[in-house]
């Protein structure tokens, strides 16, 4: 889409949305209360550092309660994708390992996220060289007890890293001047038995205020990996977390998270779902250019060895020579994978396994210089552990496995943030700077092994150990003012502008030393990167609130994302790639409505992306084991999001989303000179909505509160990575998804709730992740599907001061 067009695009969406806003005076926005006018519940978010409430922040945001959260069953990012407008999530081979985009926007191996994850204010380590491409850092058992808000867009003036796409918060709930709590059972299908608890102790009294809580789940897997008996997939994970508050002044509080989590499961069911059986790996020299494939050519009946374990003469039926095979029952072993279910593959002769650990401390201070200037500062030390395995290409063979039990990689991080805020000129000014600085490096060593058409003494053949690492440094200072323009003149009241500024240091050190053999002869390569990268970030824009109900808003926003270096590669045209940038223009109107007692909310926004050096992955053409990152140039994006909410009845709520995105490579060259120009994002679908309906059943008071809700989600088909050759699963398919539940809060008047689910009710299958080599000499696609259809029940018993009696 040219620019003439995308400015018509945002034009006429402006036009629709400002139609809908009244022409009443405008008026200061409300303080955060639990509904409005509408009688629409309100949610306070602290996406700008401080508390507001959703419908007055002038940029595009959603956000999710904890008790939102549970309600929808949400364990995992995988979940939290139906609930978020232009917010998709996929895994490369781990299920464990999930990468988030944002508006189209996500990771790239080996390159900084392009959507950062915190955890209380910390942005999760994501380093891409170890954990594949740059996943998202939330690890299983992050959603418990938290609240979640999605910011869409380049951040980093207001607060943490850099990024280009968003941010995802994921906040703890913090102690309360309450003794209250709760414990929770579920229990479902697949022997899934999980079990959590919190309790809120204050020591004393608004003083020293104390909550713990802890979580265990464990689920049988879902997937058959009919090669070991084992079932994949499952769950199995605790976590803990201890948040202390103290405030021994009225002036001063301190807020301390000690936080652990602990994974280990059985890896993830991966399945070849395309192959081309007889791929030319090479041509062989000593037998006169012949080649060298991976399974057996047309014609070929006999197959002889040319030693143990080696790879196979292949002759037809006259006895001639036609080359050499690596695998001559290749096809018949693919064609037994293509007669068995989407659950049930056949993984070896590696064993998967996937083992995350995880702890961190997070302190957060603030002192109350004076009533209008406050001191912030944030500190944190997280550490992390990751050992991995799998079959990559979903196949009985030794034809692409990576990792073995032991090996895996470790690393920490440590981030320091101190800031002030402030009002000035009788509170007309409102301001807030700040400095950043995060240190990211592996502990001890990083070892991983893999292999890759692993037939002894075949040009390809066994990689490892491999000692791999990267060290991080990102400095920067930042800084955002509002003015609010209101008591100037009556024709500006209302009307507020916005300006940020954020300036980043990064500095990166990649290096790798992998060892290749062949023919038991170990050949080692050693390869190491490093460098600075440098750039500004910065927003400007201008809000407008017509009546207490309504507001609009225009925003222009710089984001930047560091370059980096691609270890791996033997190809020194694609060692290094550049800093990403983009610059994005975006208009919005959030809208509460009470018509004749029927109540409802609208939140429009719609955007325009332009990327300069927009950093994409690529098999790598020089080693089949690894993928590239280039800067794919220039390219370009339009999109529309829409959240609303009606009650057009009591007892009756409707909700729901709807997200447009439509995105373009301008300018694309692959690594080998593949032409992608004009080709789409990978991993962004078009058109993505939900629908929820809950009613809530009307029984007597004393019975509680019973309600059922229905949804379903849609996504549009996607493509699942940009490739420069012909690939018949390239893209993944458009899918829908139901879900059902029932809730009965304060069952028979009691401290109980209780309610039963089921998701994915029509068992819809669809592809969640796997790996996309097809047009590489490889030439397979492998995929990683969803969860199948699982219900269950939840029991939980609340206390305290708030909850029923019995």
């Amino acid at each position: 889409m040219n620019t003439r067009n995308s400015t018509a695009f945002l034009c006429a969406t402006s036009i629709l949305a400002f139609g809908s806003a009244s022409p009443a005076h405008a008026q200061q926005a409300a303080q955060p209360t639990a509904s409005n006018s509408s009688g629409l519940e309100e949610i306070v978010v602290t996406a700008r550092r401080k508390e507001e409430r959703l419908q007055t922040v002038p940029i595009a945001i959603t956000a999710l309660t904890a008790e939102q959260i549970e309600r929808k069953n949400v364990h995992d990012l995988e979940g939290l994708q139906h609930l978020v407008p232009s917010l998709t999530v996929s895994t490369s081979t781990t299920r464990d390992a999930i990468n988030v985009y944002i508006r189209g926007v996500g990771p790239t191996t080996s390159a900084d996220p392009a959507v950062v994850t915190y955890f209380d204010d910390i942005p999760l380590p994501q380093p891409a060289n170890v954990t594949g491409a740059g996943s998202s850092g939330a690890q299983p058992g992050l959603f418990f007890d938290v609240d979640a808000q999605v910011l869409k867009g380049p951040q980093g003036t207001l607060f943490g890293k850099n990024t280009t796409g968003g941010a995802l918060l994921l906040l703890p709930k913090q102690p309360t001047n309450k003794f209250e709590g709760y414990g929770q059972i579920t229990l479902g299908d697949y022997n899934r038995h999980d079990f959590e608890a919190v309790v809120n102790v204050p020591i004393v009294e608004d003083k020293v205020l104390l909550r713990v809580g802890g979580q265990v789940a464990r689920t049988d897997g879902f997937t058959k990996n009919l090669t070991s008996g084992k079932d994949l997939d499952n769950v199995a994970y605790e976590n803990w977390r201890v948040s202390l508050t103290l405030r021994p002044t009225d002036d001063l509080e301190n807020e301390t998270v000690y936080y652990g989590l602990h994974s280990n499961n059985n890896g993830t069911g991966i399945k070849a779902i395309e192959l081309n059986t007889q791929s030319v790996i090479t041509h062989v020299a000593a037998l006169g250019g012949l080649p060298l494939t991976n399974g057996p050519l047309p014609g070929a009946v006999s197959f002889v060895p040319l030693g143990t374990g080696n790879p196979f003469l292949q002759f037809n039926a006259q006895g001639k020579l036609l080359g050499l095979t690596l695998y001559p029952n290749l096809n018949q072993i693919f064609a037994k994978l293509e007669s068995l279910g989407p659950h049930e593959v056949m993984n070896g002769p590696l064993d998967p396994l996937s083992v995350y650990r995880e702890w961190g401390i997070i302190n957060k201070t603030r002192y109350d210089i004076t009533d209008d200037i406050a001191f912030h500062n944030t500190l944190s030390y997280l550490v992390e552990k990751v050992e991995v395995a799998g079959d990559y290409a979903g196949l009985p063979l030794p034809y692409f496995d990576d990792g073995v039990p032991g090996d895996g990689a470790q690393w920490s991080q440590y981030t320091e943030e101190p800031q002030l805020s402030g009002k000035s000129f009788t509170d007309k000014l409102d301001w807030f700077v700040g400095m950043y600085l995060s240190f990211e490096h592996p502990v001890g060593a990083q070892l991983g092994q893999n292999c890759v058409l692993c037939a002894a003494s075949t040009p390809i053949s066994t990689y490892g150990p491999n000692a791999i690492g990267e060290t991080q440094r990102s400095q920067a200072v930042y800084g955002q003012t509002t003015y609010d323009m209101s008591g100037v003149s009556d024709v500006l009241d209302g009307l507020k502008f916005t300006g940020g500024y954020r300036y980043t240091w990064d500095y990166r050190s990649d290096y790798s030393n992998r060892t290749t053999v062949s023919a038991g002869v170990p050949t080692t390569i050693r390869a190491t990167g490093s460098g600075p990268y440098h750039s500004p970030s910065w927003l400007m824009s201008a809000e407008y609130r017509f009546d207490p109900e309504t507001l609009a808003y225009l925003s222009w926003r710089r984001g930047y994302k560091s370059g980096g270096f691609n270890v791996f590669t033997a190809d020194p045209a694609h060692f290094q790639f550049k800093p990403e940038i983009v610059k994005v223009v975006e208009m919005g109107l959030k809208k509460d409505w009470n018509i004749d007692g029927i109540k409802a909310r609208t939140n429009v926004a719609a955007f325009h992306n332009d990327f300069t050096n927009l950093q994409a992955a690529f098999s790598d053409p020089s080693n089949p084991n690894a993928a590239v990152v280039i800067n794919a140039g220039k390219a370009e994006q339009d999109g529309l999001e829409l959240e609303g909410q009606i009650i057009p009845i009591d007892g009756l709520e409707i909700s729901g989303f709807y997200s447009y995105d439509y995105s373009k490579y301008l300018t694309y060259i692959g690594p080998s000179g593949e032409n992608l120009s004009n080709t789409t994002f990978p991993n962004i679908p078009l058109n993505k909505f939900d629908l929820n309906v809950r009613y809530y059943i009307p029984i007597d008071e004393s019975l509680g509160t019973l309600s059922a809700s229905a949804d379903w989600s849609y996504q549009s088909h996607s493509r699942v990575q940009p490739s420069g050759g012909f690939d018949p699963l390239g893209n993944a398919g458009s899918y829908s998804l139901f879900n059902l539940g029932v809730d009965w809060e304060h069952v028979m008047d009691s401290p109980i709730d209780a309610s039963a689910f089921i998701t994915n009710l029509t068992d819809t299958v669809y592809r969640v992740g796997g790996l996309n080599v097809f047009p590489s000499v490889l030439a397979f696609d492998a995929a990683v599907y969803n969860p199948p259809r699982m219900f269950g029940v939840r029991l939980r018993y609340n206390f305290g001061p708030d909850a029923k009696s019995w």
